[in-house]
Order: structure tokens, then sequence, then C-alpha cells
């Protein structure tokens, strides 16, 4: 049975479609089943990705906000894992995601507010009773407070031992509609979402 995986976070440009878009690419390329469920309705940024080249056409889907038990039910048989990037708001489409889903993924970049919206978040997913990770995103190496993130992030529940660092190459895969494992293969953003994917992984065996 697949496994659904609900990356979600309040705040929009928190990195979720990035986190959803390269976690799959990583799992694929690891030889599992993946598929991309695109359920922000009004930027349909996944959707949008995968239109931007050729590697992600098989995998995104688009599911409505409004049945999507249906349509994820019609959608997960043969596979591995199932993805689910949400909204950039924590209302109705976001909350039954989360319902629906075996993980939630927070992403949260090192920002005061992406903290108070990973914190908001948190506490979706703790009245959803669903078992989450907050994941260190966007993180420019060197800095102070990328350094401190994953131990702030701590205090409010597990974190994934991967940092994904900031990464122009990452914007780059982005707008050819490629995953960095291959627009970038080998790279440093290439092995943290192979470490990333591995993790992912690992809660399940």
């Amino acid at each position: 049975m697949a496994k659904i995986i609900t990356i979600a976070q309040q705040k929009g440009g928190a990195t979720k479609t990035t986190t959803s878009m390269n976690l799959a690419g990583a799992l694929i390329e690891a030889g599992y089943l993946v598929r991309v469920a695109d359920m922000n309705n009004e930027q349909r940024s996944a959707a949008k990705w995968a239109k931007r080249g050729n590697e992600f056409q098989n995998v995104v889907i688009s599911i409505s906000d409004k049945q999507p038990r249906k349509d994820i039910t019609a959608v997960t048989s043969g596979l591995d894992f199932l993805i689910i990037d949400t909204p950039p708001e924590l209302m109705t489409p976001a909350l039954k995601a989360a319902l629906l889903s075996d993980l939630i993924i927070i992403p949260c970049p090192p920002s005061p507010l992406d903290l108070e919206a990973a914190e908001e978040t948190v506490d979706l997913a703790e009245t959803t009773g669903k078992p989450f990770r907050l994941l260190a995103s966007n993180v420019r190496s060197g800095t102070s407070i990328g350094k401190q993130l994953p131990e702030t992030l701590s205090r409010l529940g597990k974190v994934f031992n991967t940092t994904v660092h900031q990464k122009v190459s990452i914007v780059e895969a982005a707008m050819v509609g490629k995953w960095i494992g291959s627009y970038d293969p080998n790279s440093e953003a290439h092995i943290e979402y192979q470490k990333l994917a591995k993790e992912v992984i690992e809660i399940w065996r």
C-alpha cells in the first residue's frame, strides 16, 4: 500500500513544492514508484514545474481539494509513495491532506516568519494525530542562523538529520522542469535530497 506524505507549511515560499519535487525525484532514483499530487488548486506549482520539462509529466497529477480521498484512492494503486503538495495556508485542503497522510513533512527556511508558520503547522499536525517531521530547508551555508535552525526546530518536534542548503542550481532545475539529481548530478544538493529520501524510507523499515 502506498505511503502518503503531505508537504505542509502555513507560509508561502517555504519550499513546499521544491521539497515535493526533489524528494519525489530522489525516491524515484532509489527505485520506487512515486506520484506527486498537486493539491494547490490556485497556483498549481507542481503541475507548472512538470510542464516545463519531460521527466515529471507522468509523475505529477492534480487532485481536487473537494474530494481528495476519492482522487487519492483512484491513483495510489501500485504506488510506493504519493507526495501531496498543499496550498500555502492551513485551510481545509491542507487539513484534508494531513488527515489522509501517513507522514507530514514541514519544511522550514531560517526566518522568523517561517518559524512562526512552522509552529502553526506543527499544531495542525498534532491536531490530526499524524506523525510529522520538520525539515531545515533553504539554509545558506556558513550562517549562524542556518547552523542553529535544526536545534531551533527540534523544540517543535522531530527533525530530519538532513539539512537542505540554498543552491542556485535547485532554482535552475525547477525552471527547466527537472529535479536536482538530473540537472546537477552528484552535486551537494543532489546528495542532500538522496539523504532525505533515505531518511523517509527508513521511517517504514
